[in-house]
């Protein structure tokens, strides 16, 4: 009987030659579980049958030395990742690789939390991750292990609110989800770590601890160990044949062990990956381009009668079919932008496609994605899948190949304004030597410089190629208003909220004041002025992309209305009793004296009264003794709360 596991598609990368000679790595097209002994951990190799409902182990291995947990099979090298089921006396946990001999090599020395249990992981679909679940306390704790770097950087990812307890985790065969098993709600849950959040939760039906998730079937379902029953079981994820999250019992497989059982698998699928690169010829105008669409069937068996499409992207057409070594009918192909080759066998040797094609010389745009797909791709229950072509330049799986063409002209903006002195200069950004430029208004520079709105197109060329880009030039010119002349009192600040319109994009905005004033940004649009000295002019200036450039400026006056009497009658009648100064805002009286007739000082205070104040006057008398009826003098410094000092000097009659 044939037997197939169809598990978890991961992207390339290698180990020196010295690890790989230190190490023996496992066969692919298997799955494998681990069952903790006291001192050591058992391996099986575990295959499923071709109808995906019975599951058989075989002994494969017993890791000596270390006991280990939290299980991840990595294609790209094809050693397991694990984690050392104690933690050691400095409180890390220690990151090995185990090979097909069961020799664990330590790889690191995580500092994980001490207070969380570990023995949750599972190697993430592009081979760079070794991303493991903390159990036991609250919120859940995810780590991811970056298998690619040297030092193994550690990241932290919390999800707060959730409280999980999962045996397992698993990632799905394309990588878009990764499925844990919660214990405590009876749940299937699918979270996004990027997010750090739990995106869905399924309902499950299976009873007890499912001890493993990590096998994915041939159907997108996850297969599991439930602990309690000892048996082996489906669990549905794509909602094809039951509910999602919900089981179906396989056969029951007893396991004598002391603690701990974790599973990890290789895949088997049909890996299929895109790239295009430039074909470089002694003919310099070449514009042909080499297409590979690498095919790998990780199966045991035989895909057959599949069908390949692929649509070239803009502006390319196929000038060759190079290779193509899985027979087939092709519908399509030479002189056209689609291909499609029908009754494919896709074997498991690795082979490619190979197509040339053509980049039409004019264009507008210089990077052109595109993917192919494999339609009819068969599982072994018999059912069908399609499967797109990744790009392997990225970690990203399943995504568009990206072409990158020589450009030869390119404006920045489709459409600009011109400014408000109807003056603007047009420059394309041009690629290449010994270009020739041809504007709609018969110009031939590289530059133009344009007064009227219109549409104006470039032609540029060289000896083989030609480009043509044009740009709608439009009146919106930049202007700008921050408001009308305003007038306050010492002390306070303006708020500018400009009016403004714009359609290029501004790229320098400028705030001036009159020396001494203060403004709260000088590059920003929305400000805040404090004016200094009697008037204070603020300017803003704006400039554009284009180079257009408005500006605005108001002036902001200060207003110091004070009052100083000529006389005053200290009789106690109640109608000017005092001398005091008025202001019509309050103000600190930074100095106030009085003097008599003959230059004796009959009053000082400073900086202790401020104006308007009826307890900082002067009251006539002088050492308590009430003065005649006579002429003063005095002198004031007024600080009206902006830092500058005003001194006022006169005369003042007491009348009795």
């Amino acid at each position: 009987m044939a037997y197939y596991s169809r598990l978890l598609i991961l992207c390339s990368f290698f180990f020196s030659a010295s690890q790989l000679s230190a190490q023996r790595p496992f066969d692919c097209g298997a799955a494998y579980l681990s069952v903790g002994e006291t001192n050591a951990t058992r391996l099986y190799k575990l295959e499923v049958n071709n109808k995906g409902t019975q599951i058989v182990p075989s002994l494969l291995v017993t890791v000596q030395g270390v006991k280990l947990n939290g299980f991840g099979f990595r294609r790209q090298d094809r050693f397991m990742y694990a984690t050392k089921d104690t933690k050691n006396s400095d409180n890390t946990t220690s990151l090995y690789r185990v090979d097909a001999d069961g020799k664990a090599t330590e790889l690191a020395r995580l500092p994980l939390d001490p207070t969380y249990a570990y023995f949750a992981a599972d190697v993430s679909p592009d081979g760079r991750y070794y991303t493991i679940l903390g159990n036991t306390n609250k919120p859940a704790l995810f780590y991811t292990v970056d298998l690619l770097s040297g030092a193994y950087d550690l990241k932290t990812i919390v999800i707060p609110n959730a409280d999980i307890s999962a045996p397992d985790i698993a990632y799905s065969v394309n990588g878009d989800k990764l499925y844990v098993e919660d214990a405590n709600a009876k749940e299937l849950l699918e979270v996004d770590l990027d997010k750090k959040i739990v995106t869905k939760r399924y309902p499950s039906n299976f009873g007890g601890s499912l001890l493993f998730s990590g096998l994915f079937g041939f159907d997108c379902a996850l297969f599991g160990y439930v602990r309690s029953s000892g048996s082996f079981i489906r669990i549905e994820t794509i909602g094809k044949n039951q509910a999602v999250g919900t089981a179906k019992a396989l056969n029951s497989i007893n396991f004598a062990q002391s603690a701990g059982i974790d599973a990890c698998a290789c895949p088997q699928t049909v890996k299929f990956e895109k790239t295009a690169s430039k074909i470089v010829r002694p003919d310099t105008c070449s514009r042909d381009y080499r297409f590979v669409f690498m095919l790998d069937n990780e199966c045991n068996t035989d895909q057959k009668n599949i069908t390949f499409k692929d649509i070239m992207p803009a502006d390319f057409t196929i000038q060759s079919i190079d290779r193509q070594p899985f027979g087939g009918n092709i519908i399509g192909g030479v002189g056209q932008k689609n291909i499609e080759i029908q009754g494919m066998t896709i074997t498991s040797v690795k082979d490619s496609i190979v197509i040339t094609a053509s980049l039409a010389p004019v264009f507008k745009d210089s990077i052109f994605k595109n993917q192919a797909i494999l339609k009819n791709l068969t599982y072994p229950d018999g059912g069908l899948y399609d499967q797109v072509s990744d790009n392997p330049a990225t970690i990203k799986s399943n995504d568009s190949t990206v072409v990158k063409a020589p450009l030869l002209v390119k404006f920045n903006r489709d459409t600009v304004s011109i400014c408000e002195t109807g003056n603007i200069v047009l420059k394309p950004n041009a690629q290449g030597r010994e270009l020739q430029y041809l504007w709609n208004n018969n110009a031939t520079a590289k530059e133009i410089r344009i007064n009227q709105p219109g549409l104006y197109i470039v032609t540029v060329t060289t000896e083989c190629f030609l480009s043509i880009d044009s740009q709608v030039v439009i009146k919106k010119p930049l202007r700008v208003n921050i408001g009308d002349d305003v007038t306050v009192f010492p002390g306070d600040s303006v708020p500018y909220t400009p009016d403004y319109q714009y359609f290029n994009p501004i790229i320098k905005k400028e705030w001036t004041v009159s020396a001494g004033a203060k403004i709260k940004c000088k590059n920003c649009i929305n400000n805040l002025a404090r004016p200094f000295g009697e008037e204070t002019t603020v300017k803003l200036r704006l400039q554009d992309e284009q180079g257009c450039i408005a500006e605005d400026e108001a002036k902001i006056r200060v207003r110091r209305n004070i009052y100083i009497p000529n006389a005053f009658s200290p009789n106690d009648d109640g109608i000017n009793d005092r001398f005091f100064i008025n202001t019509e805002k309050d103000a600190t009286i930074a100095l106030l004296d009085i003097y008599n007739r003959w230059g004796d000082l009959v009053y000082h205070t400073e900086n202790q009264c401020f104006t308007n104040r009826y307890e900082c006057a002067w009251d006539g008398t002088f050492k308590g003794v009430a003065q005649k009826s006579d002429a003063f003098t005095y002198r004031a410094v007024i600080d009206f709360g902006d830092g500058i000092l005003f001194e006022y000097k006169g005369g003042v009659d007491l009348v009795k």
